[in-house]
């Protein structure tokens, strides 16, 4: 998939993770280098999430998308945007589309029936992209949080 002629996605790899780190931290998530590095070796023999990045003509990341397939007893199964990012300096140039694009084609790979995301109230310009790519708000939904008292002794997976 290409946007200005040069820009491809493709999927993730070990040496994207320092840039991943980094576009990370421009959404406000810091200090995630180390964690997005032990996290990457479980997640992306998962075939159950896509990771995918954007990189530009020089083979520099300029964006990537994580998105995982959610299986339920009581809905259609569904994939979920869980993380996407576009480096400030690349914005508004269809990468993010190009991304939302390629976890739709890994979505409908899937045999999923939509994609769905959240997105943090005050990121308006997050909102207005999706809404212009064809993503409507969830009416009536509220999400609820509990951190776990064991969350340091987890099963590493």
């Amino acid at each position: 998939m290409t946007a200005g002629g040069a820009r491809t996605v493709v999927a993730m790899a070990a040496a994207h993770l320092p840039a991943v780190a980094a576009l990370c931290g421009e959404l406000g998530y810091t200090d995630e280098a180390i964690s997005v590095a032990s996290r990457f070796p479980a997640i992306h023999r998962d075939p159950d999430h896509g990771l995918f990045v954007a990189v530009d003509d020089a083979g520099a990341v300029i964006g990537f998308i994580h998105v995982l397939a959610r299986r339920t007893l009581h809905v259609e199964a569904a994939a979920q945007v869980v993380a996407m990012a576009v480096a400030k300096t690349h914005r508004r140039r269809g990468i993010g589309t190009l991304l939302l694009a390629r976890a739709e084609a890994w979505a409908a790979d899937q045999g999923l029936a939509a994609v769905m995301l959240y997105s943090r109230d005050g990121r308006d310009d997050a909102h207005g992209f999706y809404a212009t790519a064809g993503y409507r708000p969830a009416v009536g939904l509220s999400r609820y949080d509990k951190p776990l008292a064991s969350a340091g002794k987890r099963r590493k997976a």
